[in-house]
């Protein structure tokens, strides 16, 4: 029993030091992390390119979770009406390219998608559950986050882009 406990404390202390978190220290009011992705035309993007000019909400998202689907679903009603106010930026966490194209194309989404294929940012914007969905004010600082995509997340999102229209 003893030497099971040990085994079990020294993987727990091993996979903490082997592992670090990089973005274990992002709080609400801090900037943004950096992160250079490929959109679905194969251009590699510079988040700072998109962030800054106006709020921004930014979708940590995959095809495959029916959760997420609703989410980006909602986002693009949110692009049809705040567009030009607001900015929108799909990170699909998806393996395939294709399995994205064939869902952008089926829902007829017009946001700015990029591929995280590597899953390389997740740390850095400690997304945990998908999907998540960060809102950045027009300074670049995280504003809020939330995770999962329910009715409650939905109202909040609206009511927060109808107050900053």
């Amino acid at each position: 029993m003893i030497r099971a406990t040990l085994v079990i404390g020294l993987s727990v202390i091993w996979f903490g030091l082997a592992c670090p978190v990089s973005g274990a220290n992002l709080n609400i009011g801090d900037p943004v992390p950096a992160l250079v992705l490929p959109s679905l035309q194969g251009k590699n993007i510079e988040l700072s390119s998109l962030v800054g000019s106006k709020p921004t909400l930014i979708a940590f998202w995959t095809t495959w979770s029916k959760s997420c689907q609703a989410e980006i679903n909602f986002l693009q009603s949110l692009e049809n009406t705040y567009g030009e106010k607001l900015n929108i930026v799909g990170i699909s966490l998806d393996r395939k390219a294709a399995d994205v194209e064939q869902f952008i194309a089926q829902n007829n989404i017009t946001f700015t998608i990029l591929l995280d294929k590597k899953q390389k940012y997740l740390d850095d914007f400690r997304v945990l559950i998908i999907p998540t969905l960060f809102v950045v004010g027009k300074d670049g600082n995280l504003k809020n986050i939330y995770v999962d995509f329910e009715d409650a997340t939905k109202n909040l999102v609206n009511r927060l882009a109808e107050k900053h229209p």
